[in-house]
């Protein structure tokens, strides 16, 4: 009966926690309008852990549906991934209503983040990997899922910019996607790493596809729920910082650099 009691109790503490946790999160969503407390947050440290914590108790069927519930219900984002579809959503919803369709052109250099992004979309959707709700979003919307350049309106200029030729005299840096959301980086020089020279060996000497890397010393912008953004710094050579190719590996693109 004690070890019953115990455990009642405890239940209730948790519960108790839980709550008080959640008109924290109303409060700063008040304040911010937001949900995303930063996980090292140091004016919110106790709040950014527990935002934190919901994402894995979620992500490992942990936490109850009522709980998720009420924080779908402030807005609660439970992965960087949905935030970054919704802010390029939105951007293909500016661009229709500027253009009157959402036919973003393959090399557009104007806003080459949406570009690629319209791109995956198909992508994803033509291998079965777009979410139901996210086809749905997208058709509602006038997305088209395969364009035709036979009758209807013309194209938009897509200022287009070819990627050179794989030759010794231009040496490039590119995430290449095996596909499952990896990428293997590499420099055109040297031997290929163990992975890729595996794909190529396996699809009869053809190359993945691949995301350019910028070819001078870039800032890689994270949006974390909080301003200013996290920038994170490379050099135009070497390895991108592990939570660029994190981003890249949920997004399919790059995350907005200058």
């Amino acid at each position: 009966m004690v070890a019953i009691a115990f455990l009642i109790g405890q239940t209730m503490k948790s519960n108790a926690n839980w709550a008080e946790m959640l008109h924290a999160l109303e409060a700063f969503r008040k304040g911010q309008g937001h949900c995303n407390v930063p996980a090292n947050s140091r004016e919110h440290a106790a709040l950014g852990r527990w935002v934190a914590a919901q994402r894995y108790k979620r992500s490992i069927g942990s936490l109850a549906q009522a709980q998720v519930e009420q924080l779908d219900r402030l807005g609660f984002v439970w992965s960087l991934g949905q935030q970054a579809w919704e802010k390029h959503f939105k951007m293909l919803a500016d661009f229709k209503k500027r253009h009157g369709h959402c036919d973003v052109p393959a090399g557009w250099s104007r806003n080459r983040s949406l570009a690629v992004w319209v791109l995956n979309q198909r992508h994803k959707k033509k291998i079965g990997q777009l979410a139901a709700d996210r086809v749905a979003r997208l058709d509602a919307l006038g997305f088209s899922w395969a364009v035709s350049r036979a009758g209807g309106k013309p194209p938009m200029a897509a200022d287009p910019k070819p990627v050179p030729a794989r030759t010794e005299e231009r040496i490039e840096e590119r995430l290449y996607h095996l596909g499952n959301s990896t990428y293997v980086q590499h420099d055109g020089k040297g031997r290929l790493p163990g992975e890729l020279r595996k794909y190529v060996a396996d699809h009869n000497g053809e190359f993945p596809s691949y995301i350019p890397l910028p070819v001078c010393p870039t800032d890689f912008f994270l949006d974390y729920g909080k301003r200013p953004e996290r920038k994170f710094r490379w050099k135009g050579k070497g390895r991108l910082p592990a939570e660029i190719l994190e981003y890249v590996a949920e997004n399919m693109v790059l995350p907005p650099h200058y």
